[in-house]
């Protein structure tokens, strides 16, 4: 416990961006990526068990690679705040028309800080991450919910269903409809 699990309960560190593209994210999203193939067999508590101590692991190893908040210039600080607030600014609002300027009157910063901010602390666009983020919700809505392909187009932000079916066939490589049979 005071070796693995406290240093990361009192880490200073505003958070952990993890991205498929980053090699460095690769075993912690491996990791977390085995809760959904557990399957009904009568094991499955010990599964859980097994698959927390590798997260915790792999969080454990991560968390040692990120720079601690207090080694961080006051700026980067200001940075990692900002941006966290306009994560959240998306994540509550992605559904709605929302635009950069929206983004950055929600920290009331100019829209270039508010690109610069992004791009330094998440390394991409703010409107890739609202895509991407977009995305990711309308993926789990094609898997969770009945509702039609162009409701969960709409609800997930896009404004018609033929831009989201572009949009879902060039990030994802797959058309919604055959994601849906696939996943859910």
């Amino acid at each position: 416990y005071r070796k693995y699990v406290l240093p990361i309960l009192q880490r200073p560190v505003a958070g952990l961006y993890l991205e498929k593209e980053n090699p460095a994210d690769w075993e912690l999203l491996e990791a977390l990526g085995k809760f959904f193939r557990i399957g009904d067999s009568q094991e499955w508590e010990l599964e859980i068990m097994e698959n927390l101590c590798a997260v915790w692991r792999c969080l454990w190893k991560r968390m040692n690679q990120v720079k601690e908040e207090n080694t961080l210039s006051l700026a980067r600080r200001r940075q990692e705040y900002r941006v966290r607030k306009m994560l959240e600014y998306i994540h509550d609002n992605f559904g709605r028309n929302i635009s950069v300027e929206d983004m950055a009157d929600a920290v009331h910063v100019s829209k270039s800080e508010c690109f610069r901010s992004f791009q330094n602390i998440v390394c991409k666009a703010p409107t890739d991450y609202l895509i991407q983020y977009r995305l990711t919700q309308a993926s789990r809505m094609l898997v969770e919910t009945d509702m039609s392909i162009a409701e969960i187009g709409i609800k997930a932000g896009f404004q018609s269903s033929s831009y989201f079916g572009k949009i879902f066939r060039e990030r994802k490589g797959i058309t919604p409809g055959r994601y849906r049979k696939l996943y859910g």
